[in-house]
């Protein structure tokens, strides 16, 4: 199976969970949510690791179910959400906290992948990322007053789109690299190959985004709305 396709079987799975969730989590605490999604985070992070220990990364066989397997990812989904509805309904912060909260995690990031090298492979885990993610994650989406730069239109497109890059770059990879090949006569340097395949994601995403996901957006949007009159009606009927 291609790559394309296990993003499609890691994604779809756990997301279509995504309505029962929201009216299920919706009764538990935040911080318990927050708290034992992330124990969860870091045991199955664990398993990926003993997994392939014991698998010994002889191939694809061995790390295609503890990288892909749907329920793995679902504890990761969980804290989003509990992430979401602490930042909502949880006590308000300072811009300026939140905009700390954003430097610290985006500062931890780039020491951590900068220094890659150094650093043990342990560091890149989900258990050592998740909590820095959420800094940038949570602190970001309440920096706007502070951080302008986030403010700005270009930005809230991206951060819009961002669902779009995130399902797709796997699979444009592959129709980059294919595009790429077909110009054999082409050589490019490594970093103007990842920014020109960076442009073509963004681009693509956004595209997606505008043309398909928001008139998608608007169609069941509409049909919510217009299923609670037509209940009403069969009801009273």
């Amino acid at each position: 199976m291609e790559l394309s396709g296990l993003v499609t079987v890691r994604g779809v799975p756990v997301y279509a969970l995504f309505p029962l969730l929201v009216r299920t989590l919706a009764r538990w605490p935040v911080m318990a949510l927050l708290a034992g999604s992330y124990v969860l985070i870091a045991l199955t992070g664990t398993y990926r690791i003993a997994f392939m220990s014991f698998a010994g990364m002889g191939g694809k066989a061995h790390w295609l179910v503890p990288t892909f397997f749907p329920l793995l990812h679902l504890p990761l989904l969980v804290f989003g959400m509990a992430l979401a509805r602490l930042f909502l309904s949880g006590r308000r912060l300072s811009p300026r906290l939140h905009s700390a909260m954003l430097g610290v995690g985006v500062g931890l990031l780039v020491l951590i992948f900068a220094g890659a090298w150094l650093l043990p492979s342990w560091m890149r885990s989900a258990t050592v990322l998740v909590p820095i993610f959420a800094l940038v994650i949570f602190g970001g989406a309440g920096a706007g007053s502070s951080v302008k730069l986030l403010t700005l239109p270009i930005f809230l497109l991206l951060g819009e789109a961002s669902y779009s890059m995130y399902i797709l770059h796997i699979p444009l990879r592959h129709c980059w690299e294919t595009l790429i090949a077909g110009v054999p006569e082409l050589s490019l340097a490594p970093w103007l190959h990842f920014l020109l395949y960076f442009g073509f994601v963004v681009l693509v995403s956004v595209v997606v985004f505008r043309q398909v996901e928001t008139p998608m957006r608007k169609w069941i949007a509409g049909r919510g709305r217009d299923s609670v009159p037509r209940a009403a009606v069969a009801m009273a009927g």
